[in-house]
């Protein structure tokens, strides 16, 4: 029988040192949180927007490539 991912999550820090168990912390905290991190501003984020636009691109393809 396969091992659950939670069985294997628990046999795991048997083999990382205090530091690596830290850092593991430190991201299941991460997942944990639905807070944005501080001082974060949607309105100067570079990524917010970034893919809008149309989403029939594979449907203009010929279009597009001849419009150039």
């Amino acid at each position: 029988m396969a091992v659950s991912p939670r069985e294997r999550l628990v046999a795991e820090p048997d083999s990382l040192s205090d530091e690596q168990i830290e850092a593991v912390l430190r991201y299941v905290e991460i997942l944990k949180s639905d807070d944005l991190a501080p001082g974060y501003d949607p309105q100067r984020d570079p990524v917010v927007g970034f893919v809008s636009g149309p989403t029939d691109f594979g449907e203009r393809a010929e279009e597009l490539l001849s419009a150039g």
